[in-house]
């Protein structure tokens, strides 16, 4: 191979690599960002009149009232209730609601 067209060829490959660094980083920077961010909460559950409640995400709109009395919980979980606690998923809402129904 003659050296002008060896140069050639190590200069391509140089800018694929560079372009190839640029975006791997570009990637990961990406996916730290997605991983760094928390999702907002589907639903909100507190106390309401002595019983869990769901709520809407800003806690403007009752949803459901569970027959479970807040008075009966351990005084840890009435107070997170007082405040309300954020739901994420379904499957969360789920447990919580078993979790606190005993």
């Amino acid at each position: 191979m003659r050296p002008r067209r060896l140069a050639g060829q190590l200069r391509r490959w140089f800018i694929l690599l560079c372009l190839l660094t640029v975006l791997l980083s570009f990637l990961a920077v990406k996916l730290n960002t997605q991983r760094n961010t928390t999702p907002s909460p589907q639903y909100l559950l507190r106390d309401d009149g002595g019983r869990i409640c769901l709520f809407s995400a800003d806690g403007s709109e009752e949803l459901r009232k569970y027959d479970i009395l807040t008075r009966l919980l351990p005084e840890g979980d009435v107070e997170a209730l007082r405040t309300g606690v954020p739901v994420y998923t379904e499957d969360e809402l789920l447990r919580l609601v078993e979790d606190y129904g005993g």
